[in-house]
């Protein structure tokens, strides 16, 4: 039998680009494709001021002239289910919060360039490819909240039309040209950079490879002054794309930072700086000036969601400051963190929810030794659970870790016979840096009380909220 191989994708290209030709737009792309009218590559400059442009939807893209107007148009699926190779489902929660996490970002950096460029001209077009109609209904009520009649949603009338004019990623960018520019940008694409292995979610770097490759990008800096890339996505050897984790894009940048000996860091948040809480849960909270990278180290590592916990080691490694500022105030100086460690933190609080305790005690009353610590251990590495706190008595031992339904499940079932395991859920991890008896008193009045542990700076408190 012979099996050949579609061209789909030149076939689709091939329909877009008569389509473009019926509309009187030029096109903007490239991929090593030549328009079949003009017998030229995408990559000349083929503008004409005045002319109205569109993406080639399949490909590279790279815009390097001047516009007037976007039409951002972006696809959603919120019923999609992400799952591993165990069928356990990626992400935590349902894929429409991420959804709408996701498109809060998008409005928030459109938002800002509004305000930055008043005369471009910005609409929004949202595709829906298959959610609930309620899922629907909300996406639509936050994207007419910012932009009010700036906004088209064709949804299933429109959905199979659209395809053709959508990158499969999910975002298309088209204007009019003011500018004709002769000058393309080379495309740095963090894949091409960032070496991990296979790990989803988790990825580690290479960090001698990817220093290795980090060259191409000082070359590009040779020839331009800024340059804008991805962060949070890497690539295997196998060629797989791979994540960084959560807050990855702050990752990414300090994996950069370190491989090009940067003088300094800069991450822009939608908070003033580094807080002494999550202003989500505290009113009362007050930006941090300074910060070690000892000190963020140990804030992040307990669930502070302003950076990723990896963020700080690469840069401390080389001495390179960070600094975290505001982007809707960019000429604050937001919070520094660096090798100086100030005297002085007042009370910082990280809460970390959704956390289980496992009890593991020996079936046979034998006391826990260290060869039985070395297996648990050994299973917690295997499974990926991570040791948040732990304590042991003769008989028993426990742990607080993030709840990973999936990965408790099978490090479970390989305790075999020789282990009993009890489970306690739905709890919180109260961490409190340079702690004040008032304070630690004010985070247990109400709550149970099931683990705690007292160090010279820093109190952990397991809690479980009391229903009235």
């Amino acid at each position: 039998m012979k099996i050949q191989k579609s061209n789909k994708k030149s076939f689709l290209k091939g329909i877009f680009i008569k389509i473009c030709r019926l509309l009187n737009f030029e096109i903007i792309d490239q991929s090593s494709f030549t328009v079949p009218t003009l017998k030229k590559r995408l990559d000349e400059n083929l503008s004409s001021a005045g002319r109205k442009s569109i993406t080639l939807p399949m490909g590279e893209i790279k815009i390097t002239r001047q516009i007037n107007s976007l039409n951002v148009i972006f696809r959603f699926c919120t019923k999609v289910k992400i799952l591993n190779q165990n069928k356990e489902r990626i992400f935590g929660k349902e894929k429409y919060e991420y959804t709408l996490r996701s498109l809060n970002s998008i409005l928030k950096c459109i938002q800002i360039v509004k305000n930055n460029f008043k005369y471009l001209d910005i609409k929004i077009t949202a595709i829906d490819s298959g959610s609930d109609d309620a899922d629907v209904q909300k996406i639509e009520k936050m994207v007419k909240e910012a932009f009010g009649d700036r906004i088209n949603m064709p949804i299933s009338e429109w959905k199979e039309a659209y395809k053709l004019f959508v990158h499969p990623a999910g975002m298309y960018i088209g204007g009019e040209v003011q500018i004709v520019s002769e000058n393309v940008n080379d495309l740095l694409v963090m894949p091409d950079v960032i070496l991990t292995d296979n790990r989803h979610r988790e990825a580690r770097v290479d960090w001698e490879i990817t220093q290795k490759r980090s060259n191409k990008i000082k070359t590009l800096l040779e020839s331009y002054d800024v340059i804008v890339t991805q962060g949070y996505i890497a690539s295997s050897s196998e060629n797989f794309t791979t994540t960084l984790g959560r807050e990855g894009s702050d990752y990414t940048a300090a994996i950069l930072s370190y491989c090009l000996d940067a003088d300094s860091m800069h991450i822009w948040k939608d908070v003033p700086g580094i807080l002494t809480g999550d202003p989500r849960l505290f009113k009362e909270v007050i930006k941090i000036d300074r910060l070690s990278y000892k000190e963020a180290v140990e804030m992040t590592y307990y669930g502070a969601k302003v950076i990723h916990e990896k963020t700080i080691k690469p840069l401390q490694n080389k001495n390179i400051p960070l600094f975290v500022r505001p982007f809707y105030t960019p000429e604050k100086d937001g919070t520094l963190i660096s090798a100086e460690d100030p005297i002085g933190y007042p009370p910082v609080i990280v809460v970390n929810a959704d956390q289980v305790l496992l009890h593991i005690s020996t079936n046979d009353f034998s006391f826990v030794g260290e060869h039985h610590l070395g297996d648990l251990f050994t299973l917690f590495a295997k499974h990926r659970i991570r040791v948040n706190m732990m304590r042991n008595t003769a008989i028993s031992f426990t742990v607080c870790t993030n709840n990973r339904p999936g990965r408790i499940k099978a490090f479970e079932a390989e305790l075999g016979d020789q282990y009993t395991l009890q489970k306690d859920s739905d709890l919180k991890l109260i961490t409190i840096r340079h702690y004040t008896e008032d304070v630690v008193n004010s985070f247990t009045i109400g709550k149970l009380v099931l683990f705690q542990e007292r160090l010279k700076n820093t109190v952990h408190i397991v809690v479980k909220e009391l229903v009235e």
